[in-house]
């Protein structure tokens, strides 16, 4: 009887220190609310894996998934505010990757995408669209134009990135 409590023991430590650590070295993916005119975005969160930080190819998947899977884009103006509210513990650092895309698959219509950091107050980090590099390449000046943003997030020993599409309309140049 001993012996079979102890054995029931061992085996109930084993398989609790098995799962309770298998998180460790993890934090859990914050959820973010993300807003732009007013309104909510959808987005797509994963674990940053070095090795494909810039794989056009991953990217280009995640941004058709985005746009199949939302029936409608978010128009937001260049000049607009876009806000990112983490649920949880907010990171310490946040670049964001702008990709100028095409509607149809994703993929990056002018070679690679700007970045920046951007700044928080609080658990709330915002930045406007603005004007991107591609702009200049663009001959098309009619319609919407999708842009593919990438927020590369860093706690102190992890990284995640949160994507997500949004329509918006080129700022046209003024002259004075």
């Amino acid at each position: 009887m001993f012996k079979r409590m102890l054995i029931i023991l061992f085996f109930l430590t084993a398989i609790i220190s098995f799962f309770g650590c298998q998180s460790e070295g993890r934090l859990d993916i914050s959820d973010v609310t993300i807003t732009g005119s007013s309104k909510t975005i959808g987005y797509h969160k994963t674990i940053i894996e070095k090795d494909n930080l810039n794989d056009n190819e991953k990217i280009a998947n995640i941004f058709k998934m985005l746009l199949d899977e939302q029936s409608e884009l978010v128009l937001v103006k260049a000049d607009e505010t876009i806000e990112i509210e983490f649920n949880n513990i907010p990171p310490k650092r946040i670049t964001l990757y702008d990709h100028y895309i095409h509607e149809l698959d994703g993929t990056n219509k002018f070679g690679e995408a700007d970045y920046r950091e951007i700044q928080s107050d609080g658990n709330v980090y915002s930045f406007k669209l603005g004007r991107t590099s591609a702009e200049l390449l663009e001959s098309d000046l009619r319609g919407y134009k999708y842009r593919g943003l990438r927020l590369s997030c860093e706690w102190d020993n992890y990284e995640y990135e949160y994507a997500f599409v949004v329509k918006t309309i080129m700022i046209p140049k003024t002259t004075r």
